[in-house]
């Protein structure tokens, strides 16, 4: 029987989502044709409006070999190229004007998207830290070993916004410019940000930590960085790409979402797969209750009520981590599933516990004293930008937004990357 190692959870995801994201990357072959091979046993399960990613990690552990000659092949740098030739693409793309088409302009702009989605979905998995890991761990590479030759797009959007929170008087004018800029970086089917959001993380600011930040971020950027080997060259090219892809995919899912709601506003669409919204086959059932898809049959996804029984996770006193960076850190526990919490309740030395750090979370990174991340290994954006911003940070928990509970007292130790568990 196989045995399924769960690699992530997200609320992020919904049915529709799933389908483009991993059904179709892995039915049409698209990590394939980057890698030369791909997992042929994955368990996706969608329940109580939780997604999570299941991998073999015997079959993962098998392709060692594999997925160190990609690292080392011609087949990285055809990679790389595509990379480069999607976010060319996207640049054409992120600002479609989307109320001014009409229903039948939107369909077609749908399918055009859809596919999108999926390339660049594919690229992303190929980025992924689980096989990235491998590779660190061999050659014993470390968070601070990832340098970039260019700095990523969501460092600089990070210098820009520092340096208009340090203005003596917002310009709201600036404001709306570096929206139009960087608004993408932000938005995802289930999260927007706008001007009033922007304003009053502004009034939140912190200006003696926003100087320090800044400082260094722009040594960062200044850096000439010579490369000690050749595998620490790939995976920190790896690294800035997958940090380029991300904002991309999620801006993808964002438009897409934005269509359906005026395609299909009466329907919970997330609920079904892409096929069935392309060609308009909505059913009455309901599928919400369990989700689930495994392709080490070759099957069709399908979708019933079966129950599969949770792991016990309310007896974990400690939990550990893959990769960090940073010294021993120890504090309250804030868990933030989303990046739409109060910012009253941000206190000075608080550890923020998400699924995942996207950019929407940065601005608030200003008081806290550590990040533990559900998602994450040496390749990953969480474990990057804490490095850039100077924050400790621990990711790869899987657990660590069920287990943690928001005021427990936590205590990690870097060296082993072990979290313990106070419980209020």
């Amino acid at each position: 029987m196989i045995k399924y190692k769960l690699m992530w959870t997200s609320n992020n995801h919904g049915m529709f989502y799933h389908d483009a994201y991993f059904y179709q990357v892995y039915k049409k072959g698209l990590i394939k044709k980057y890698l030369g091979f791909q997992e042929k046993n994955i368990m996706c399960i969608y329940r109580d409006k939780m997604y999570s990613f299941y991998l073999d990690m015997e079959e993962l552990s098998s392709l060692h070999t594999k997925i160190k000659e990609f690292y080392f092949s011609p087949c990285f740098d055809n990679y790389i190229n595509d990379v480069k030739h999607e976010i060319n693409q996207f640049k054409r793309i992120r600002n479609t004007d989307i109320d001014s088409l009409t229903l039948h302009e939107l369909k077609e702009i749908l399918k055009n998207l859809i596919a999108q989605y999926e390339s660049v979905a594919a690229l992303y998995c190929v980025s992924e830290s689980y096989y990235a890991d491998f590779l660190a761990k061999d050659y014993n590479v470390s968070t601070n070993s990832i340098l970039f030759h260019k700095l990523p797009t969501i460092l600089k959007a990070e210098i820009i916004w520092i340096k208009m929170c340090l203005r003596d008087k917002l310009d709201v004018k600036l404001i709306d410019k570096y929206l139009v800029m960087y608004g993408y970086l932000f938005n995802s089917f289930n999260y927007e940000i706008d001007r009033k959001t922007l304003i009053d993380r502004y009034k939140n600011t912190d200006k003696k930590k926003l100087i320090e930040r800044l400082d260094q971020l722009e040594s960062f950027s200044k850096q000439d960085i010579k490369y000690s080997c050749q595998i620490v060259d790939r995976l920190s090219t790896i690294s800035y790409y997958r940090m380029e892809l991300r904002p991309i995919w999620m801006q993808y899912s964002y438009l897409i979402d934005k269509i359906l709601k005026k395609l299909y506003p009466n329907i919970d669409y997330i609920n079904y797969t892409v096929e069935e919204i392309l060609m308009e086959r909505f059913g009455d059932d309901d599928r919400d209750v369990f989700y689930y898809f495994s392709n080490d049959s070759g099957e069709r996804l399908y979708y019933n009520n079966t129950y599969i029984e949770k792991e016990n996770m309310d007896s974990h006193s400690e939990l550990v981590g893959q990769f960090g960076f940073g010294k021993d850190f120890s504090g309250m526990a804030l868990v933030a599933e989303t990046p739409e919490i109060d910012l009253q309740v941000l206190k000075e030395g608080i550890i923020l516990i998400i699924p995942q750090l996207t950019y929407s979370y940065v601005p608030l990174l200003d008081k806290i004293s550590g990040i533990i991340v559900d998602e994450g290994g040496i390749t990953s954006h969480a474990n990057i930008i804490a490095r850039e911003l100077n924050i400790n940070i621990v990711v790869g928990t899987v657990y660590g937004t069920k287990v943690i509970k928001t005021n427990d007292f936590l205590s990690i130790d870097m060296e082993s990357l072990k979290i313990k568990i106070h419980n209020s």
